[in-house]
Formats: structure tokens, sequence, C-alpha cells
């Protein structure tokens, strides 16, 4: 008897259900702490009390419990990825001149406050991988190099983007359009007219909203809001009147003082 492979046309074929699409377009990075309810952004390291956007402040950071730090990235003139505020280097360092304008080579000769190295993007991730989270405020560089590298460094899922412009929010939608984005929205929106803003730049965090009535309409549009409210105004009264108007997270001067607040009030 001859046996035959072929199926009885009969019989169905049992195939995977599809899978349902994403809920968000991004994928948000998880904290390393995950029970924390608030979150908690070092400003250039937190006011840890050592110098800014340095490896030594970003530690600090760490040591305080921060979820993410936050850092300024810019491109030196051979295309090395550093860490600076400033277009130039003038108040930061002992040196002169524009990031933009120097080789590595030559930029890491100078020091921030005299004494501490200007860190490279990769000496930061070396840094923070397995620790803590990045909030990278993208000021000058070139989104293919740095998504490349946060990939390199198995980080691409734990890093946001503070962008401040729509040419820099499209080519980063293109590039990696799960990447988290922070973007503000104009200070006297009104509830109302949220969802045009938000067609305009269809951003997954917003930064700089004080008005409970629009931070619960973004609530109910899947965004998160964290708040920038770093200075040597931050106190506890402060704290308690930001979170009162129903943030997710600060970005603070103060890590250390603050994740001891929301540990002490059940907010943590």
């Amino acid at each position: 008897m001859i046996l035959s492979c072929k199926k009885d046309e009969s019989e169905k074929i049992k195939t995977n259900p599809p899978k349902e699409p994403p809920i968000a377009n991004v994928d948000f990075p998880e904290l390393w702490n995950k029970n924390h309810k608030i979150v908690v952004i070092a400003h250039r390291g937190g006011g840890s009390g050592l110098a800014e956007n340095t490896l030594e402040a970003f530690e600090g950071a760490i040591a305080d419990s921060a979820d993410y730090i936050e850092i300024d990235l810019r491109t030196t003139k051979d295309g090395v990825l550093v860490i600076m505020h400033d277009a130039d280097i003038d108040n930061m360092t002992n040196g002169t001149g524009y990031v933009k304008d120097m080789t590595w080579e030559e930029l890491s000769q100078f020091k921030v406050n005299g004494k501490y190295d200007i860190p490279r993007l990769e000496s930061v991730l070396n840094l923070t991988k397995g620790r803590v989270n990045i909030y990278v405020d993208f000021k000058e560089a070139d989104p293919e190099q740095v998504y490349a590298v946060m990939k390199a460094h198995g980080m691409e899922k734990h890093f946001v983007l503070y962008l401040n412009s729509k040419e820099k929010y499209d080519k980063w939608r293109a590039v990696a359009p799960r990447v988290p984005i922070i973007g503000s929205i104009p200070l006297n929106a009104n509830p109302s007219e949220i969802g045009k803003i938000l067609a305009e730049g269809d951003y997954d965090i917003i930064d700089n909203s004080y008005n409970p009535a629009v931070i619960k309409v973004l609530h109910e549009r899947g965004k998160k809001v964290w708040l920038d409210i770093e200075g040597p105004w931050e106190n506890q009264n402060m704290w308690n009147t930001i979170l009162d108007f129903g943030v997710d997270g600060m970005q603070t001067d103060k890590a250390k003082p603050l994740t001891d607040f929301l540990t002490k009030n059940n907010k943590r």
C-alpha cells in the first residue's frame, strides 16, 4: 500500500492567533526598582555636591537612589559623543571654545571645574548599565549614531529623550520610533487644547504642565508628566505641592533629600 504524505483537505491547519497591536507606540524603560511610585531624575547628577555632568556626579546620583540621571549630549568636531550642557566649555571647564569646533583629543585636555574629566557617552553607559536609566537632553548629535551606541551597550530600552524641536522629533521617530520622547507644551494650555497640541508632536512624557486639569487629560491620553523643578528653591513644601498636581516624576537638584522625602511619605 502506498502511503501518502498529503494531508486530508478537510483537516484544518492550526495557526497562532494574530498578536494584538501595542497599546502605545513606545517601550518605557523599566525602573531598576519597579516599586517606585514617583520617578526621580537627577539633573546633571542631582546635586550630590560634585561637578555636574561628570562621572563622579553620576556615581553620586546612583548612590542617592535616583531612577534616571539627566545628561546633556553634544558632538565633537571628529564625531565623539560627549556630555556638556553649554555649546561652549567656557563656564564649566578650565578651557574655552565650542565643543563642535574641537576634536576629542583637544577637548579631553580640559577639566570640568579644573578637576574632573569631560565624559564620553560610552563612559556614562559603562557606568550606568544595570544601575540606573538615562534621561538624554539631546543638544547636538546624530540620532543614528546615538542609537547605535545605546544598542551596542545594551541600553536601548533604558533611556528617554528630551527634544526641543520638531526637526529633532521627526528624525528620532524615524530612527527609533519606540524610544520615549519628552517634550514641552505651552504653559497656558488648557485641557481642551491638548488633543491639537499632541497632534503636532505626540510626546510620551510632558515636562512642563503645572495645571492639574491638564495633567488629568494627559494621563487619560496615556502620557506621563515629569516636571523640571530643579533649583536651590526646592523644599518639602514645594514637593508636596508638585505631588498634589498628580505628576509621575520630578527632575531635581536634590536627589537624596527628595528620595528620602518620598520614602518617608510612602511615595517612593
